[in-house]
């Protein structure tokens, strides 16, 4: 028998679970009727609070005496702030850095405590200043030295009292070995003590130290004199001399980007100012370039808009991450001359020649309507009647790997308007020089009514026409007003006069398509605004199922997301997926009847929801690619597997979940070994299911008991020496409820 301590938070009486569990034995056998007296070290919690402390005996291994009926000994206590304790509101460190890089971060920390910290304490005072260190784990929790000339804790900018706010700029200065580091950040009574002696939780972060010559690379060197505000093209040749392929495609490919810095100086500027140009040229590589590869492709770059001398730099990129140059990788600089256009050039030299140097003025567009356009309302999409004219040198390719498309901005005045989706329309053919072609052009509309300058131009890669100063767009003032009011509206493939008996409330009666099922006959339903759901439902009275179906979802009926897809079908249809933005259901037979049966729908109904979120411990800004109804898009951890790697899903709301599937991309990154935990509150985690001892070897696929879930987190287990770890899309298994079915509408 011992005696036990529990802590439960007031009012809630949810239990705390303390770091060390303390419980003393009897220092005899005691009797019926017979007493004893012990003493009883008790921890407090670590939080402030009012909380009810509970004593009771334990027979261990067995059961404590309250289970059999026994009634424990409960005191309510108030804990009170200790002196020394820290929360770390912000710090956001990098998930990756090279070797002896030095990267500012700027931390936001919490006084949490009872006691100030002082920045500079009075001489004679014998205070100690309060500051901020940090050391690095290796795999093994052992600390690694840096080699550091100046001290790298951060100073507080004043005295911080209990309860108060202050941010800190900490400058990290990695390892100067590659390899998987756990960075232990904590406060410092210089002197005294560390906070997390005193049971102040540390922060800690993991972080992937990469070798410079992960990312080296060797260019050509070539010379260029060019025309001002121009794209500019120029042969380039790139060897990956790293240990790493440079990707074209997924979330973080490799790119070729530049930047331009005033070669003058003339005591107002100097060769380090940077110069901002028009327009920031992106390269895709030809292919993905393998460690010792090379590349010769043609680069383009956009040229400052006065005349001068400069210093154009090309450095590769990781899209989203970095540049090649932060991690001291080589880049490629070289002097170029901007000339006034009509100015006389210098002569060719051979190094210009042996470049490949290819100046390109070749943008030039004719646009006008054929048709008024005016207004338009705040929610639905319309197309615009245009003639276009080639006035250019070059061919505007329908297709290919450089298409041309018109595409739309929006302006309030002169500041420019973001619109969602951002649509483009492709040329319905090559355009030659001096040719004219009529066509429509689509247009999504801000989601803002009010008066708007809406401006039409052809777009190349990332090179809008107009940028280049050779061609003028086409601006429009458009009135974008308030839509009103819609109802449900449904249209069919077949037997459309029927079709509002498909969403008209009553089961009984039924459209069907008078005709028997076959691929490509379809129902689509206009919601009449834009709604967040996650689940359709189609039932079709008990006869006329579907022999297979796809349902697909559109917020602007022109980018179209599949939502479900059922094959080899005997029944009524519902499909639950990640909530996303929808006004357009469609509804598309796959399949074809046996006995030439037509297909009936009785009813169709939705479920809304709250949109989902994500958080991950490794590039947790993509996380929710995960779930964006994209097979193209994903989450990567970006980083080889480790343990602790984390994947948290917050579902908005709580579901009763039976399973879980993970979908990883083009390459079987799944992780090799895993737990999933679920939780309610998003902090008393369940363990549900978990890889076998030998390890996970396939996509997680995963089925269980149904149980009420709003959080699910996914951790890796095990490690992997090359492969990351991704996920391309997340279906959850789970029953909906509260259905709501269509309302009464107008079949057109």
């Amino acid at each position: 028998m011992r005696l036990g301590v529990r802590w439960y938070r007031v009012p809630t009486n949810s239990e705390v679970l303390l770091r060390d569990v303390v419980r003393v034995g009897l220092p005899r056998d005691v009797g019926p009727g017979d007493s004893v007296t012990l003493t009883l070290p008790v921890l407090a919690p670590f939080t402030p609070g009012v909380y009810n402390l509970l004593f009771d005996l334990i027979e261990e291994g067995v059961q404590e005496f309250r289970q059999a009926g026994s009634k424990p000994y409960l005191q309510t206590v108030t804990v009170t702030a200790p002196p020394y304790y820290a929360s770390f509101i912000s710090a956001p460190v990098p998930d990756k850095l090279a070797i002896d890089q030095v990267k500012s971060v700027r931390f936001t920390v919490r006084n949490d405590g009872s006691k100030t910290w002082l920045a500079a304490p009075a001489t004679g005072s014998g205070a100690a200043p309060v500051r901020l260190a940090y050391t690095w784990l290796n795999a093994q929790n052992e600390s690694v030295p840096l080699h550091a000339s100046r001290d790298l804790r951060a100073s507080l900018p004043r005295d911080i009292g209990p309860g108060e706010t202050c941010d800190l700029n900490v400058e990290l200065l990695a390892p100067d070995r590659p390899g998987s580091f756990t960075l232990h950040c904590d406060l410092l009574e210089e002197g005294v003590t560390s906070f997390a002696d005193m049971g102040s939780p540390p922060l800690r972060a993991s972080v992937q130290v990469q070798g410079a010559q992960d990312f080296q690379v060797t260019f050509g060197d070539p010379l260029t004199i060019l025309p001002p505000a121009t794209p500019f093209s120029m042969n380039v040749k790139i060897r990956n001399d790293g240990n790493k392929t440079w990707y074209t495609t997924g979330p973080h490919p490799v790119k070729l980007g530049s930047h331009w810095f005033d070669a003058r100086n003339d005591g107002a500027r100097t060769s380090d100012t940077v110069v901002p140009v028009a327009l920031d040229i992106r390269n895709p590589l030809p292919f993905d370039v393998a460690p010792g590869q090379e590349a010769v492709f043609s680069a383009q770059t956009f040229a400052p808009d006065k005349p001068g001398r400069y210093r154009l730099q090309w450095s590769l990129v990781v899209e989203g991450m970095l540049w090649f140059y932060d991690l001291s990788a080589r880049v490629l600089e070289l002097p170029v001359q901007v000339t006034p256009v009509g100015a006389p050039l210098p002569p060719p030299t051979a190094s210009i020649l042996s470049s490949g140097v290819q100046p390109t003025m070749a943008y030039r567009a004719a646009l006008k309507l054929t048709q008024p356009f005016t207004a338009m309302e705040h929610d639905t999409p319309a197309v615009i009647s245009l003639s276009l004219r080639n006035d250019g040198a070059r061919t505007w390719a329908a297709g290919g790997d450089s298409p041309v498309y018109v595409g739309t901005q929006w302006f309030r005045g002169s500041e420019p308007v973001p619109v969602q989706p951002d649509l483009r329309t492709a040329l319905p053919e090559d355009v030659q020089p001096g040719q004219a072609i009529t066509f429509g052009a689509q247009v999504y509309p801000p989601e803002t009514p009010g008066n708007y300058t809406l401006r039409l131009d052809l777009i190349e890669g990332e090179v809008w026409f107009a940028d280049v100063k050779t061609s003028i767009p086409l601006d429009l003032m458009v009135e974008v007003k308030q839509a009103a009011p819609r109802g449900l509206t449904i249209s069919t493939s077949h037997n459309p006069e029927a079709a509002h008996l498909a969403i008209d409330g009553n089961p009984h009666t039924t459209w069907d398509s008078g005709q028997p099922m076959e691929p490509g006959m379809w129902v689509q339903c206009d919601l009449g605004a834009r709604r967040t759901i996650d689940a359709l439902f189609i039932t079709s009275g008990g006869r006329g199922f579907p022999a297979g179906c796809e349902a697909q979802v559109s917020a602007d009926g022109f980018a179209w997301a599949a939502v479900g897809r059922r094959e080899r079908n005997w029944g009524d249809v519902t499909f639950t997926f990640a909530p996303l933005a929808a006004r357009y259901i469609r509804i598309a037979q796959t399949g074809r009847s046996l006995a030439g049966e037509p297909w009936q729908i009785a009813a169709i109904a939705v479920h809304e929801a709250a949109p989902w979120q994500a958080v991950a411990s490794h590039n947790p800004n993509l996380a929710g690619l995960a779930f964006d109804h994209n097979p193209d898009t994903l989450w990567t951890s970006a980083a080889p597997q480790e343990p602790g790697m984390t994947f948290t899903l917050d579902m908005g709301a709580q579901h009763t979940i039976t399973g879980l599937t993970l979908e990883n991309g083009p390459r079987p990154e799944y992780p090799q070994g895993y737990r999933l935990m679920i939780a309610t509150d998003g902090e008393d985690w369940q363990e549900v299911a978990h890889s076998p001892e030998t390890g996970n070897w396939s996509p997680l696929s995963l089925t269980f008991d149904p149980v009420p879930v709003r959080y699910i987190r996914i951790e890796c287990t095990a490690a992997s020496r090359w492969q990351p770890w991704s996920i391309s899309q997340i279906w959850v298994l789970r029953s909906v409820g509260e259905w709501e079915a269509l309302a009464v509408g107008v079949a057109r």
